[in-house]
């Protein structure tokens, strides 16, 4: 979306005057008028475009396990750096050239109801720039946690596995062995008496 932006918004323009799709034209041009859609667009193109780089390769016939495990650690480590303040700058900045706006919107304070027991601390006080850059950085963790929850699950398997891309560890191939004992067991069985045999040996 962040390349056709402009594209997007004349499609919009176009739409306003069928007075059928006025209103809700009206209202979702208004938000793309605002830097805070404008950021998030920016900073969620380039979430996407890598995602979707990283999962083309994933769906490779060719691909192992390990090189696997390889690329969602990648991919990790490049949400992790989509949170620094240089990258927060730098959508700051694509999002003003999308739609020319110089800042972010202020939103009216809410004020919860007062308790006798209140004090006269008015709290803590977000500005407008505050509040998407808590946005941009949570978004952010939650898609680290989830990437995390998948490297882990991937990652006790393939550690299984290491001696496919280092024949030295020794270990990774005992540890393998011992973690199919059973399925080891079966096999020669089924091998010394003939795969289409007695399916008995399989109890």
């Amino acid at each position: 979306m962040a390349e056709n932006f402009e594209a997007y918004k004349k499609v919009l323009q176009t739409l306003e005057n069928d007075s059928l799709q006025k209103k809700d034209t009206e209202y979702i041009g208004k938000a793309m008028d605002k830097l805070e859609t404008c950021f998030m667009t920016v900073f969620w193109n380039t979430i996407l475009k890598r995602t979707n780089q990283t999962s083309k390769m994933l769906q490779s016939e060719t691909i192992d396990l390990c090189t696997a495990v390889a690329l969602l650690q990648s991919l990790y480590q490049y949400f992790a750096e989509q949170r620094s303040q240089e990258k927060f700058a730098h959508f700051f900045a694509r999002g003003k050239m999308l739609c020319g706006a110089t800042g972010f919107s202020e939103k009216r304070l809410r004020r919860s109801k007062r308790t006798p027991d209140d004090t006269s601390d008015t709290g803590i006080v977000f500005n407008a720039e505050d509040r998407i850059g808590f946005k941009h950085t949570s978004q952010s963790w939650a898609l680290m946690n989830d990437l995390n929850r998948r490297i882990e699950a991937h990652s006790s398997t393939e550690n299984r596995f290491v001696f496919l891309r280092d024949s030295s560890e020794s270990e990774s191939l005992r540890k393998l062995t011992n973690f199919y004992s059973v399925d080891w067991i079966l096999l020669k069985r089924l091998l010394k008496n003939g795969i289409d045999g007695d399916l008995s040996l399989i109890n």
